[in-house]
C-alpha cells in the first residue's frame, strides 16, 4: 500500500469542458498540475462512459456524455501525474472505464457506491492486484459486512473502504465520524474518510482533522482550478493554495496519533524521571523501625533510582539506618 497519511486530491468530474472552448482533458492536465503542486499523494479522475451510468433522460445524462474521453487523452493525462511524481487513481463505473484504467497502469482504483452492488466489476478490478478504494456513502452496515463475508476472497490488504458521502456540501452534523472506528471493528478494514466539507467554508480542513484523531490515514478531498469559477463538482472543492495548506496540516498534524501502545516511551521514562517526587527520608531512622507517614517526605531528584510511591515505604521496616535527607531505595525497606 502507500505510505501514511495518504492524500488523495478528488478531481472527480471537475475536468467538464467549459463552453466548448476549453476541452476536458486540458482542465485534466491542469487539475493534475494543480494537485502535485499542493503536496497530495494521488489526484484521482472519475473515468466517465455515460452508457455505465444512466441513460437518456437522466438529469445528469449530458453532462456524463460531455466527460467522455478516448483512452489516449487519458493516457496523456496518466502520464503527466507518472512525470510530476504524483500517483494517478480512476473512479470505475463498470467494464470499459475498468479497461481504460488498465490500459493507463492507473496506480489505484476506486469504486463509488453507485456500483457497490455490481460485484464482478469488483472481482474483475481485483484482477489487476491494485489498491481498491470503496464508497461506503449510503451503503448500510449489513451490506457491507455482506460482501466482506461472501465477496472478499481473497486478502484484504488491498481494501480500503471510505466513509463519507457528497450532499453537495456535506453538513458537519451529517458526517458522523463517530462510525469511523465502528466500522473498523466491524469489518476489520482500514477505513479512509471523504471529507465533503463546504469548499468556501470554515472547516475546509478540519473535519479531516477531526477524523485523523479517529485513526483515519487515507483522505480524499475535492480540489478545483478556481472555486470563482463555479466548475463541475468546485461546491465541496478547495483551490490548489487551500489544499497546499490542507495537506500540510494532516501532514503535520499526524505524527501526534503516535502508538497506541500504552507502554512508556523512552522521552516519557526521561521526562517521569525528573518530575516524579522521590522519596526521602524526612529524619533519621533506625534499622527495624516501622517507617510512618511523619518520617518520610518526597522531592525531586533526577537520575537517581528510588521510590516513589508512599505505599513501598509507611508502615515497611527499614533494613538499615537510613539518615536524614537520605533517597529511600528498593532495598532499604522491607
Amino acid at each position: 500500500m502507500f505510505d501514511k497519511p495518504y492524500i488523495i486530491a478528488e478531481a472527480a468530474q471537475g475536468y467538464a469542458p467549459i463552453n466548448k472552448s476549453i476541452p476536458s482533458i486540458d482542465i485534466a492536465l491542469l487539475l493534475v498540475r494543480a494537485a502535485a503542486s499542493s503536496g497530495a499523494n494521488a489526484v484521482k479522475f472519475q473515468i466517465i462512459y455515460v452508457d455505465e451510468l444512466a441513460e437518456p433522460g437522466y438529469q445528469h445524462y449530458d453532462l456524463f456524455k460531455n466527460l467522455e474521453m478516448s483512452v489516449s487523452d487519458w493516457s496523456i493525462i496518466r502520464n503527466e501525474a507518472k512525470n510530476l511524481s504524483i500517483d494517478f487513481h480512476a473512479d470505475i463505473f463498470g467494464s470499459r472505464s475498468l479497461r481504460v484504467a488498465k490500459n493507463i497502469n492507473a496506480d489505484a482504483l476506486k469504486i463509488h457506491s453507485t456500483s457497490f452492488f455490481d460485484r464482478k466489476l469488483f472481482r474483475d478490478a481485483s484482477k489487476l492486484n491494485k489498491p481498491i478504494y470503496m464508497s461506503l456513502g449510503g451503503i448500510r452496515l449489513n451490506e457491507i459486512c455482506d460482501f466482506i463475508n461472501n465477496d472478499l476472497k481473497k486478502s484484504r490488504s488491498n481494501l480500503i473502504l471510505m466513509h463519507g458521502f457528497q450532499s453537495e456540501p456535506t453538513p458537519i452534523e451529517d458526517n458522523h465520524l463517530s462510525r469511523i472506528p465502528s466500522l473498523v471493528k466491524e469489518t476489520g478494514l482500514e477505513v479512509g474518510f471523504m471529507d465533503h466539507a463546504d469548499g468556501g467554508g470554515d472547516d475546509y480542513i478540519n473535519l479531516s482533522i477531526l477524523a485523523l484523531a479517529y485513526g483515519v490515514t487515507y483522505f480524499e478531498k475535492h480540489i478545483s482550478l478556481d472555486r470563482d469559477l463555479m466548475l463541475e463538482d468546485y461546491v465541496s472543492a478547495i483551490a490548489p493554495q487551500e489544499f497546499s495548506t490542507y495537506v500540510k496540516a494532516i501532514k503535520r498534524l499526524y505524527p501526534a496519533i503516535g502508538s497506541s501502545d500504552l507502554r512508556l516511551s523512552s522521552k516519557e521514562k526521561r521526562y517521569r524521571d525528573g518530575a516524579v517526587k522521590k522519596i526521602i527520608a524526612n529524619k533519621n531512622i533506625k534499622k527495624g523501625q516501622k517507617v510512618k507517614y511523619s518520617d518520610i517526605t518526597s522531592i525531586r531528584r533526577p537520575k537517581q533510582t528510588g521510590l516513589f510511591d508512599f505505599s513501598q515505604v509507611v508502615n515497611r521496616i527499614a533494613k538499615k539506618n537510613i539518615k536524614k535527607g537520605s533517597l529511600i531505595k528498593k532495598g532499604f525497606i522491607k
